[in-house]
């Protein structure tokens, strides 16, 4: 007998996630839950009305089964942007917070004009920003954030850069405002920047500009 007992107990339990399984998919389903609204934020820089164009197509999807990752791909196609935060808000709204990428640099490009962006992409633009230094030769996007990288995370300030060349053996030179100009080896690192800034400091090398460290462990100090 309670044998018999323990085995209805168990099939009602069965029954009843059942019952709950089946339920909750019919409400899932339902459209409640369809996407009634997308909320944008921070696409000033965007062309909004061709945004909610391209947005339209996932109007009234389910939002449980709408993947982030679609809307994330389509706003990225913009190489204006840095970063992308896809909100569902339950039962019915999305919210899209599209933030916009840092222009760190000038280039140009077989006659084009871009920016390169914090987000490792050539950016296409009107004209030169004369507050962002300026690279000279064929670096890809990412050769650039490599450097810039290495660069920021010395005592050396980006915004003191005017000029960077790119040379075909991947080696870099950097011209500052003040007139200095750092020929580099070609495998760089911050330690190399904050030798560098340690030694432009110093009172003995003041009148110096050229400061070659292209050998590596060593450093040739010239004057133009």
């Amino acid at each position: 007998m309670p044998q018999s007992t323990d085995k209805k107990i168990f099939f009602y339990i069965i029954l009843f996630f059942l019952l709950v399984t089946i339920n909750n998919k019919k409400i899932i389903n339902s459209n409640i839950f369809e996407i009634k609204s997308i909320n944008l934020i921070g696409y000033k820089f965007l062309d909004e009305k061709k945004l909610l164009k391209e947005l339209d197509q996932y109007t009234f999807n389910n939002i449980f089964n709408l993947k982030k990752e679609l809307i994330e791909n389509l706003i990225y196609e913009n190489d204006m942007v840095e970063n992308i935060d896809v909100f569902k808000n339950y039962p019915s709204e999305l919210i899209i917070n599209i933030k916009k990428t840092k222009f760190v640099a000038n280039i140009n490009i077989n006659g084009t004009d871009y920016f390169i962006g914090a987000n490792k992409k050539f950016i296409k633009s009107e004209n030169n920003d004369p507050n962002l230094p300026s690279v000279f030769g064929k670096p890809t996007a990412e050769e650039f954030i490599k450097l810039h990288e290495n660069i920021i995370n010395s005592s050396l300030k980006f915004k003191d850069l005017k000029y960077l060349y790119f040379f075909p053996s991947k080696r870099w030179d950097l011209e500052f405002k003040n007139g200095n100009i750092l020929k580099l080896p070609l495998i760089t690192s911050s330690n190399i920047f904050e030798t560098y800034y340690k030694i432009s400091q110093s009172e003995h090398f003041k009148e110096k500009n050229v400061f070659d460290m292209r050998i590596n462990d060593q450093l040739i100090i010239n004057e133009l």
